[in-house]
């Protein structure tokens, strides 16, 4: 989610103000109820039609407006990670239509920024761009970087900046009544939609419409996907007990099936350090058996997102009121 909530910002001179944050980074925890106080939960979802996220941009800049003002006073221009990395190669400042809309700040009827969530919010609006979409021009590459890679100045263009927004304009469906399951780090659940859906249901599963390449939205789910399994691996080789890919699937393989399930969007593992030993305290704080070797874990963590990946196409369906005929997997994780 780099790719749609995070940004850079730069001083009127055009030079970024200092290193971008990590969503992950703790700064957003406590920002759900500053935010609600200002502005009822019901009300931000009707008019933006995004999920509730704490990585979501709203929050980020909410956090600096509460703890750094004066930084976002001295910003002159915002950009998203995408559209700063466009910046640098061709000078050329905008803000693609299909990450903006994942920060929960674009209004969902209009598709540009909600004037009245950031005034609410408290805050300043003065350093957010135009609104592009796919497929518009932006400038050439600067005659500086051509030079020192010899290269052309060649033309550039916006594209679907939000990883998933490109991912799911690769789909290769034969018609509209299919699901996408765009895994890797996140798994991304959804359908596309003319138009933003906003109603009890969406809200209350905490769906999110997020813009497609077309002008068309994604109604998807976001679940916490590969990133519980990378960490996992990430603990092991740390503690020097390192293992192929493969030889840990043959281990999940191997273990009891279905003995413990996790809640794949439990806060408990949204934050790095020691994923086994929290996959154990969830599966012990539920009453659970609590998997002790690596292959039980996996298989722990596989089966849970599987079980998950089945309520979230099971609450597409109810939500467009139809069966869906097929599942287009894609991403990384495949």
């Amino acid at each position: 989610d780099t790719w749609g909530v995070d940004f850079g910002l730069l001083d009127n001179r055009g030079l970024l103000m200092g290193n971008p944050y990590h969503y992950r980074d703790i700064r957003t925890e406590g920002m759900f109820e500053a935010a609600f106080q200002r502005m009822p939960r019901e009300d931000i979802f009707n008019r933006t039609g995004i999920a509730f996220q704490k990585f979501n941009t709203l929050y980020q800049l909410l956090s600096m407006q509460l703890n750094q003002p004066d930084i976002l006073e001295q910003a002159s221009t915002m950009l998203f990670m995408p559209d700063l990395l466009t910046y640098f190669l061709t000078g050329e400042k905008m803000t693609e239509f299909t990450e903006a809309s994942t920060s929960q700040m674009l209004d969902a009827a209009s598709g540009q920024w909600s004037d009245e969530l950031l005034k609410a919010m408290g805050i300043p609006g003065h350093f957010l761009t135009d609104i592009d979409y796919p497929g518009s021009p932006r400038g050439r590459i600067k005659k500086d970087i051509a030079e020192l890679l010899g290269i052309n100045e060649a033309p550039v263009f916006a594209v679907a900046a939000h990883d998933t927004g490109s991912a799911v304009a690769a789909v290769p469906a034969m018609n509209d009544n299919y699901a996408f399951l765009s895994s890797g780090t996140w798994s991304l659940m959804g359908i596309e939609v003319d138009k933003p859906i906003i109603n009890e249901n969406t809200l209350r599963w905490n769906y999110t419409n997020e813009g497609c390449v077309g002008g068309r939205y994604r109604l998807l789910k976001n679940i916490m996907g590969l990133w519980i399994f990378n960490e996992c691996k990430r603990e092991w080789d740390r503690r020097s007990e390192v293992y192929s890919y493969r030889d840990m699937d043959r281990m999940a393989e191997q273990s009891m099936p279905f003995a413990a399930f996790i809640d794949p969007d439990d806060d408990l593992f949204y934050n790095a350090g020691n994923m086994p030993e929290k996959i154990q305290l969830f599966c012990h704080q539920t009453n659970q058996t609590v998997p002790e070797s690596k292959g039980a874990i996996v298989r722990c963590i596989y089966e849970s997102l599987a079980l998950k990946y089945r309520w979230s196409f099971e609450r597409l369906e109810e939500i467009q009121g139809q069966k869906l005929d097929v599942l287009h997997m894609v991403g990384g994780g495949i």
